[in-house]
């Protein structure tokens, strides 16, 4: 491992630490005293502990498991390899930061705080490219194999499901209220930090290869590809180039990609304010 790939992977678990503090704020001082299971696998870590006295991060780690051991072809090794590490060192962050004072005044600012603070923690480990598991690599499994609605719709749904859990298990239909606030909170954060406003990449790629990169980004990213005819002028060679447009938080995953199977491809990178059609935002 090159000089460059090891300060990379020691800023990503740097990123990982600071996220998981981050999201453990959120969990153990607003949501968690409030019974407040807002969605996904942590939702269901809230349910867990006050059903049968299971920490959150034990729970998150224990539903993961079978999660990744399906999502291994799915993600391909390296990306693999740090979700697993992100999501083992947050759900061990917040069991371990345990002791932090519970804020237990006014549910509706446990909710807005828990949301602003999940989605501030979660979205700097996504800004690297980064899952932590749960009902991500459901979604994006499901959205695989199946004809299913769009990857978003497919989270909301699972999300969804936690939430309706927690309501029957504390018979209250408040705090499902209250966590769909934390689920929209927690998005809309991530969406800022991610995405900005409307913001994308546009990346073409020339390489012999370009087939297998092609199938590697529709597999591994879910972004269609169009494939260009150019010509060198200098050479006469006729080539194909790869244009894809991916989110600033995909594009380290497509780095990574297009180097593993061409390490001498000729990347192209532009910056989009705006993109509208399928995957990005659609113009009503």
């Amino acid at each position: 491992m090159n000089k460059k790939r090891i300060i990379g992977w020691l800023t990503d678990l740097g990123i990982m630490i600071l996220g998981g503090v981050i999201w453990a704020v959120s969990i153990n001082v607003f949501t968690l005293p409030n019974k407040i299971a807002a969605g996904g696998l942590s939702g269901l870590g809230t349910v867990f502990y006050y059903a049968f006295h299971v920490p959150v991060g034990v729970t998150i780690i224990l539903f993961n498991i079978p999660i990744f051991i399906f999502a291994w072809k799915l993600l391909g090794r390296e990306w693999f390899a740090k979700s697993l590490i992100a999501m083992l060192v947050t759900s061990v962050i917040i069991d371990v930061t345990a002791f932090l004072p519970e804020y237990t005044g006014d549910n509706m600012l446990a909710a807005v705080f828990g949301g602003v603070t999940a989605g501030i923690g979660l979205g700097l480990i996504y800004m690297r490219g980064i899952a932590t598991g749960g009902v991500d690599l459901i979604a994006r499994m499901i959205k695989k194999y199946a004809a299913v609605p769009s990857y978003g719709t497919i989270i909301i749904l699972l999300d969804l499901v936690v939430i309706a859990i927690s309501g029957i298990v504390f018979r209250d239909f408040a705090v499902m209220l209250y966590a769909i606030i934390v689920v929209y909170i927690t998005g809309l954060i991530n969406d800022k930090l991610l995405n900005g406003l409307d913001r994308a990449k546009l990346v073409y790629v020339i390489s012999d290869s370009y087939e297998q990169i092609g199938k590697e980004i529709e597999n591994r990213l879910q972004r269609g590809v169009t494939l260009l005819e150019g010509k060198g002028n200098y050479t006469g060679k006729k080539e194909q180039v790869i244009m894809v447009v991916v989110r600033p938080y995909e594009f380290f995953r497509l780095k990574a990609i297009i180097r593993q199977v061409d390490s001498k491809a000729f990347v192209i990178v532009g910056d989009i304010s705006e993109v509208l059609g399928n995957g990005f935002r659609s113009e009503e």
